[in-house]
């Protein structure tokens, strides 16, 4: 059930969206899945198209990939939110053309603000990890 919610949330909402859209040609297209408990993960490669150095992802796209991937931990509780900060930790390069794995999770709840936090790992180490907060808007998924 939770990865039949994340997926019908996520085409409704971000069928254009540079990171998991399935209109965008242009995108990433990540497919998210979920991997436990309040937690989800995708596998992917980034082009050279989304390069700032070469042969370096750049740190936008990054902090893109991570956001997203917290926000469809949301989805896969049928939730709808927005991100309110995000916190983005650099630790290594993010080499281009080479496979690497996101994973989110939801650490907490206060009110209408989730917790959350995720890491892109690449050859068996982080690469980059963040943590985000995100409010609660039960509207956008109409």
């Amino acid at each position: 059930m939770p990865q039949e919610t994340l997926k019908r949330i996520s085409t409704a909402t971000h069928h254009g969206c540079i990171v998991c859209g399935e209109g965008n040609d242009l995108g990433l297209n990540l497919e998210y899945r979920v991997a436990g408990p309040d937690m989800v993960c995708a596998d992917f490669e980034c082009g050279s198209d989304f390069e700032g150095y070469n042969g370096i992802v750049h740190g936008g796209i990054i902090s893109s990939i991570l956001d997203g991937a917290m926000l469809h931990c949301l989805f896969s509780r049928g939730l709808t939110a927005v991100t309110v900060d995000i916190n983005v930790r650099f630790r290594h390069p993010l080499v281009s053309n080479r496979p690497a794995k996101v994973s989110a999770r939801i650490d907490s709840r206060h009110g209408v603000l989730y917790f959350l936090s995720a890491d892109i790992t690449q050859g068996g180490r982080i690469a980059a990890s963040a943590k985000a907060r995100f409010f609660y808007k039960p509207q956008l998924d109409q």
